[in-house]
C-alpha cells in the first residue's frame, strides 16, 4: 500500500465514520487491510507515516488557511485510537 492510497483510505474512512457518508468510505475489509497494515509497520515508520497524515490533512500552512488545525488532528488522533491504528 502506498502512502497515497493508505492516506486515501484513512480520510475516506474517517470521514464516513464522522458523518460524511457522501464523500466517505464505508468498506470495512479496507479498514481491516488498514488496521493490518499499520499494525504491520514497525514502531518508528508508523509513527512518522500518522506523522506525515496528520500534517499533510490538518497541520501544514494550506489546510490551516482552510480551516483546519490541531482540533482536527486531535479529533482524528482520537478516531483513529478507537479503531486500533495507533
Amino acid at each position: 500500500m502506498t502512502d497515497d492510497q493508505l492516506f486515501d483510505a484513512l480520510d475516506g474512512l474517517y470521514a464516513y465514520d464522522s458523518g460524511s457518508v457522501d464523500s466517505g468510505i464505508h468498506d470495512e475489509l479496507l479498514r481491516l487491510q488498514v488496521v493490518a497494515y499499520l499494525a504491520d509497520l514497525p514502531d518508528l515508520t508508523r509513527r512518522e507515516t500518522v506523522g506525515l497524515f496528520l500534517w499533510m490533512q490538518y497541520l501544514c500552512p494550506e489546510r490551516v488557511v482552510q480551516g483546519y488545525g490541531p482540533a482536527d488532528a486531535h479529533e482524528w488522533l482520537n478516531w483513529a485510537a478507537g479503531q486500533g491504528l495507533l
